[in-house]
C-alpha cells in the first residue's frame, strides 16, 4: 500500500512511446480507484526554479527516508500525471 508523500517508483512516458522506471512523488490520491497524481524527480538541479521547486539533497536531514540513491533531486514539473498505484503497472 502506498500513501501521499511517498517517493517510489513508476514507469513514466517516454518521447519513443516506451515507459522508463523512474522515482515519483505521490501528490495526492485521485478519487475512484486508487490512482495517483504523481511527479517525476530528475536529477538535473539545473532545471530547479529557485524560490519555486524543493530540491531533495543528502544534506537534509529525512534524505534517506526518501529512497533516493541520487542526490540531489528535483520534483520535475514536465513528469506530472495520473498513474495506477498497482505494483507490476506503475508503481514499484
Amino acid at each position: 500500500m502506498v500513501s501521499e508523500g511517498e517517493i517510489v517508483v513508476a514507469g513514466l512516458p517516454q518521447a519513443d512511446g516506451g515507459a522508463k522506471l523512474r522515482p515519483v512523488v505521490l501528490l495526492r490520491e485521485l478519487p475512484g480507484f486508487g490512482d495517483f497524481l504523481v511527479c517525476g524527480v530528475s536529477s538535473q538541479l539545473h532545471q530547479a526554479i529557485r524560490g519555486f521547486d524543493i530540491v531533495l539533497d543528502a544534506g537534509s536531514g529525512d534524505f534517506a527516508a526518501t529512497g533516493l540513491r541520487v542526490s540531489p533531486g528535483v520534483p520535475g514539473r514536465g513528469a506530472c500525471g495520473g498513474y495506477e498505484a498497482t505494483v507490476g503497472q506503475g508503481f514499484a
